[in-house]
């Protein structure tokens, strides 16, 4: 899970495991469980999966969570680990100083 802050717009989001067998996950967040990636399957060995990115992209009115649901898993994709890599862009508003 990443925290997005409000106002924030993703333009990259990366997955990858340690695991030793294959999983099935999606990646959204709390309003589209699949916004950005559904239905992948993640094997061993197979590095970062770059997501879908929405066009047109798709910015965040409110804080919210980019999560990643394994929705399939079998007993051989136990005891590894799970990245998420998110890189987002915001306008950055600076107070008036006058």
């Amino acid at each position: 899970m990443v925290k997005v802050p409000q106002g924030a717009t993703p333009v990259l989001i990366q997955v990858a495991n340690t695991n030793a067998g294959d999983s099935a996950i999606l990646v959204g967040d709390g309003n589209n469980t699949g916004r950005f990636r559904a239905a992948a399957t993640l094997s061993s060995g197979q590095g970062f999966v770059v997501c879908n990115i929405p066009a047109p992209l798709y910015t965040y009115s409110v804080e919210d969570t980019i999560d990643v649901l394994i929705s399939t898993a079998s007993a051989t994709t136990l005891g590894g680990a799970l990245y998420l890599n998110v890189i987002f862009s915001m306008d950055v508003k600076v107070p008036n100083s006058f």
